[in-house]
């Protein structure tokens, strides 16, 4: 029983992390330009792919 409720109160947690940032992305959004969203969309692309790339080289030594 102790462990359903941890687990509960982590989804719960996680839950409340993702509206809130969901939240702040979107006011974000909705405040800065354009050319600022563009930015941080190249970067996030940026790091996907390093990550992808990171995952693959994981799967290739295993």
């Amino acid at each position: 029983m102790k462990t359903i409720s941890v687990n509960y109160k982590k989804i719960l947690l996680s839950t409340l992390c993702s509206v809130a940032a969901y939240g702040l992305i979107n006011g974000l959004l909705i405040a800065m330009p354009i050319w600022k969203y563009l930015v941080i969309e190249l970067i996030l692309t940026i790091g996907w792919k390093l990550t992808e790339r990171e995952i693959k080289k994981d799967e290739q030594r295993s």
